[in-house]
């Protein structure tokens, strides 16, 4: 009768198991239009995953995916932006604002407007106290060499590429402590 008993329990154990890795069908066909962009397509021009920004920051791969998304709440102004949650303490976060906007793909370089910028920095996510923030627009010494390719905004989906010099600005502005940002890919919902 014990072993009857554990069977059952073994055998109920694993149906539910099973059930749980039950996901649907697998939807991500090359071949068929999608509504999102399918990464293991290359015409689509989209690498990474949805809701997802990835860079190399000084050569170390980077993936910003809590809190991925965009914006144009502001008049003429895109903004996006991603987290990465390092440990219970603090985050690294990354982004970038496009002036002037107008649903327009293309080129934004930092040297194009006053308010173009990439910036990468280090947070306290208890207190949302800025660590250490790297900026590519400097008011003194110039900008860095930097620029985001939007390669679209098909159903307020914001994709493309990105890469830039950045310069710490906080806590101290030093323009000897740069950031380079290299191989830089966006493919973030709107907020």
């Amino acid at each position: 009768m014990k072993k009857v008993f554990l069977a059952a329990v073994f055998v109920a154990g694993l149906s539910v198991t099973f059930m749980a890795c039950n996901n649907g069908d697998y939807n991500a066909n090359p071949d068929k239009n999608q509504d999102y962009f399918n990464p293991l397509n290359p015409e689509t021009g989209v690498t990474i995953p949805f809701g997802r920004i990835q860079a190399e920051i000084d050569g170390s791969l980077r993936t910003f995916d809590s809190v991925a998304g965009w914006t144009d709440s502001v008049p003429s102004v895109a903004m996006f932006q991603g987290i990465k949650y390092d440990n219970a303490h603090t985050a690294e976060f990354i982004g970038a604002t496009l002036t002037p906007y107008a649903g327009v793909t293309g080129n934004y370089f930092i040297f194009d407007s006053l308010t173009n910028d990439i910036y990468y920095g280090v947070m306290d996510t208890n207190n949302h106290s800025v660590y250490t923030l790297y900026n590519g627009k400097i008011t003194t010494g110039g900008s860095g060499q930097g620029y985001v390719n939007l390669k679209g905004t098909e159903s307020g989906r914001f994709r493309g590429t990105f890469s830039a010099t950045l310069y710490k600005t906080i806590p101290v502005l030093d323009f000897t402590d740069v950031r380079q940002i290299t191989n830089g890919e966006f493919y973030v919902p709107k907020y």
